[in-house]
């Protein structure tokens, strides 16, 4: 068979009906643009039915734009591209599925871990849909997604804010509550029961449920206290080797730290842990 034929005979196995990349796309497309064209237009969740409501009519889209794509016939040779597209997708349905339950919860931690993965398989599929020429597949997936992130994000700060706050307000109670030292060499003594209660703090605070995207933003306002800390305990070990110097220098540099510190956490919008605080 020359070369002219079997180019003639592979256009003629294509008008008969063979599934070709273009046609694909077309439909495809098409498929994407009906199918998550309802959850275009979600507005953002400030609550957690609201959240709930908006995962499952999201999840419902996209598992409409899975089952509708995986019928579509895909072209010889090009399965091992489009198959992990369509997976993806419905990565994104059984991610907003998990969401629609733990926000029925109320369950913040859950609620965060649903939404990242969402946001994860979104690009994901938006990527790989892209690099293979879909036009509206992946990419109308990753809007409705953000507004879900964005509102969840709201949901899950305001609670990390409240206990948050709760931890450094009562923190400084007990503080307030503990003996004044009413010698020099009784000071050690009491920043080191200071520092336990901050360092209390700091440890619960690392273990609350992070809001979504803030994972960077929470780890830098907790390591800002821990450093804080750490270098208070420094303070008590040159108090307790009477190294006067070495403790006007760490004196200088906890002013630093603490600014830092309450800096960090008053941008987040937990003032009782910022300049509420005592180490602030």
């Amino acid at each position: 068979m020359t070369a002219l034929a079997a180019v003639s005979m592979t256009a003629a196995l294509a008008a008969c009906g063979g599934p070709t990349k273009s046609g694909l796309l077309s439909e495809g497309d098409a498929i994407c643009r009906t199918s998550m064209g309802p959850v275009q237009s979600l507005r953002k969740p400030t609550n957690y039915p609201e959240l709930s409501e908006a995962a499952r009519a999201l999840a419902a889209a996209a598992l409409d734009q899975e089952a509708r794509l995986r019928e579509l016939g895909i072209p010889d040779g090009d399965k091992d591209e489009v198959r992990p597209i369509v997976s993806a997708l419905g990565g994104v349905a059984a991610s907003a599925r998990r969401l629609q339950e733990t926000a029925a919860k109320t369950d913040d931690r859950g609620t965060s871990e649903a939404v990242n993965d969402a946001t994860a398989r979104s690009k994901d599929a938006a990527g790989r849909a892209r690099a293979y020429g879909f036009g509206t597949c992946g990419m109308n997936t990753e809007g409705p997604v953000a507004t879900v992130l964005d509102g969840a994000k709201g949901i899950v700060k305001a609670a990390f804010v409240a206990r948050a706050e709760a931890l450094c307000r009562e923190a400084i109670n007990q503080e307030e509550r503990l003996p004044e030292p009413r010698a020099q060499s009784a000071l050690p003594a009491y920043l080191d029961a200071v520092l336990a209660l901050e360092e209390k703090v700091a440890d619960e605070m690392r273990g609350l449920p992070v809001p979504p995207g803030d994972e960077a933003a929470v780890a830098e306002l907790v390591d800002a206290r821990v450093k804080l800390n750490a270098k208070g305990r420094e303070l008590t070990a040159a108090m307790r080797a009477r190294d006067g110097r070495r403790q006007a220098a760490i004196v200088d540099e906890l002013a630093v730290l603490g600014t830092a510190a309450a800096a960090k956490a008053d941008a987040y919008g937990i003032r009782e842990c910022g300049t509420g605080s005592v180490l602030g």
